[in-house]
Parts: structure tokens; sequence; C-alpha cells
């Protein structure tokens, strides 16, 4: 388990390292990157591998923790699949770039079923943690979509691409944040000591 966390927090390292170079670059060479998409970029890089790094800690049994080396493993071909996406037209071949980090998404919403499912809804600063990585496979599907280039679900694609980015921020980074706040706050914060009864 240590060395998976650890693999998923130099990941996080390296991946987010290339998103914050990745604006320069575009600027210098005049292509531009949408703000979105690189916002995108940014949760695929560094609040997915810190999200399930998170969800190591409360894990139960082997297959979540066997899971999660898969996760880690597969990390930079998914985030490749996905930055090659982005920085190319929108069409099938973005598309199916993108379907590379459709699949992550997958693992990680199975894992945090995984979790639930052995654990139960309780605690809840657990069960939270899980439910966002649930929510990502939504943002993955969403961002394959925004690749395609047309309406889905009537929507334009501008609003896709937004969608894309809110489950892989309000969905999974907010709910990896929220879990241990929840479990903070449900701590007593004063401990009240019996006196000893006065002798007659």
């Amino acid at each position: 388990t240590t060395a998976v966390r650890r693999l998923l927090t130099w990941e996080a390292l390296a991946c987010g390292g290339t998103v914050a170079v990745l604006p320069l670059e575009q600027v210098a060479t005049a292509v531009g990157l949408p703000f979105v998409e690189w916002a995108v970029l940014l949760g695929a890089a560094i609040a997915v591998p810190l999200a399930v790094e998170a969800g190591l800690r409360g894990a139960k049994g082997d297959w979540p923790k066997r899971l999660a080396w898969g996760v880690a493993v597969f990390q930079p071909a998914a985030f490749a699949g996905a930055l090659v996406s982005v920085l190319q037209p929108v069409g099938i071949t973005s598309a199916m770039c993108a379907s590379l980090w459709l699949v992550q998404t997958f693992l990680v919403a199975i894992l945090g079923a995984l979790r639930l499912a052995r654990r139960g809804p309780t605690p809840s600063c657990e069960a939270v943690i899980d439910i966002g990585h649930i929510y990502l496979s939504i943002g993955g599907v969403w961002l394959v979509a925004s690749r395609l280039g047309r309406p889905f679900f009537g929507f334009d694609p501008w609003i896709v691409i937004l969608t894309a980015a809110h489950f892989h921020f309000a969905g999974l980074a907010a709910s990896t944040i929220a879990g241990p706040r929840i479990a903070k706050a449900a701590r007593p914060r004063y401990h009240f000591r019996r006196l000893p009864a006065a002798s007659q």
C-alpha cells in the first residue's frame, strides 16, 4: 500500500508539472489552449492520483488495494491520452485518445464502489470520498463527448467541456477534501473529566 501511495504522489507531481508549463508553451507557440481544457488536464494530473491515494487510507480488503495499484500503473498512459486529445482538433481521433482517460475514470469509479460496498455508508467521511470516486466517471464521459465537438444531450460543446471539468473538481476533488473535514468536525472538541468525589 505504501508503494502505491508513493507512486500516486509522484505521478501527481510529474503530471501536474507537465500541465503547469503547458500554458507557457502554448502561449509561446501561439497555439492557445482554452482555460477549461487546461483545468480538466490539471484535474486529471493532480486531483485523480491524490484522491486515489487519499482513498487508500481507509481501504479494507485486498481488492481495493490491487485495483488502486492498477490505477497507479495506468495513470501515465491515461493522462497522456487526455493530453493528446486536447492538443489536437476535435473529432473522432481526439475522442479516441480521450477514451484512454475514460477507462481510467471507470477504474477509479469501480474502486470507489468497491470501498463503499465493503465498508458500507459509514463512516460518512469515507463514504464522501467513495462517492467522489464514482462521480469522476461522469467527468470522463463528458470529456470524450466534448472531444467529439458535437452537442451532447442537447448541450452546446462549451457546456459539455465545462461539465467534464465540474465532475473532476466539484465531484472528485471537493469530495476528497470534504472527507477529512467531516471526520475532523465529528470529533469532540472538549473532553470533560469527572472530578473525584470529595471525602466526607
